[in-house]
């Protein structure tokens, strides 16, 4: 089965546009603005969706030297090349969503994501603490790589022979998390950079109006016009 270009273009510009929301959505999670008020816009999709796209081909390039690079002498079994294949883009979703988590100071959410992920891994992993017989303070730490087997879903891909579509939609839901955890990290670490009559912060700029705030409680539009912008001076300018 293949696609043509008109639906090509449009699952591009689906990409574009849920890729750009998931971000803006982590973001204003973390400054508590309401979600109603994110706009996505063709700038904005542009420039989310190529940067999306430049990570994603270096990241992808990495992932394919790993699995197939067979003049690389990686040092890795067969096993271990599929486990990091297969799980590396969630190692990095489980790394920015545990920052955000910790920010946010959302501690009850990330044990549960925590336990979820140890549920995963046991069947992906044998786990022990110390030799079978040993006494129980000689702890000795062992982890091996089981042979993947297909998951569930998998199966049922394979049956209905939309494997590649399988893996391209999961691919899809882990760049959404991926994206929203990022967002939810820049929301705590970057500070406001543009404000509105010296003392209104601006948190986005529309075509015509402006979202702006005084107290992250109240939320209004004001025409550009009404605004006289203002950045913050950084270090080394005049």
């Amino acid at each position: 089965m293949t696609l043509s270009d008109g639906v090509k273009v449009l699952l591009l510009s689906i990409c574009g546009y849920t890729f750009s929301y998931a971000f803006y959505f982590g973001y204003f999670s973390g400054r508590s603005i309401p979600f109603e008020f994110i706009n996505i816009t063709l700038g904005v999709m542009l420039k989310i969706g190529v940067t999306t796209c430049i990570v994603m081909s270096f990241f992808t390039y990495f992932i394919d030297l790993i699995h197939d690079g067979d003049d690389v002498d990686l040092y890795l079994s067969e096993n271990t090349k599929r486990f990091i294949y297969r799980n590396s883009i969630n190692f990095i979703t489980g790394f920015f969503f545990t920052v955000y988590s910790i920010l946010s100071s959302e501690w009850l959410t990330l044990l549960f994501s925590y336990m979820v992920a140890y549920a995963y891994l046991r069947k992906e992993l044998d786990l022990s603490f110390r030799e079978k017989g040993a006494p129980w303070y000689k702890i000795k730490f062992k982890i091996a790589i089981k042979p993947l087997r297909p998951i569930g879903t998998a199966i049922i891909a394979d049956k209905f022979n939309v494997r590649s579509y399988y893996v391209y939609f999961s691919w899809y839901l882990s760049l959404l998390i991926l994206l929203f955890s990022v967002g939810g990290v820049c929301s705590k670490i970057t500070k406001d950079n543009l404000t509105c009559n010296d003392n209104i912060k601006v948190l986005q700029v529309n075509e015509d109006t402006v979202l702006v705030t005084l107290d992250y409680k109240e939320f209004k539009f004001m025409d550009k016009k009404d605004c006289r912008f203002t950045a913050p001076i950084r270090n080394g300018s005049k």
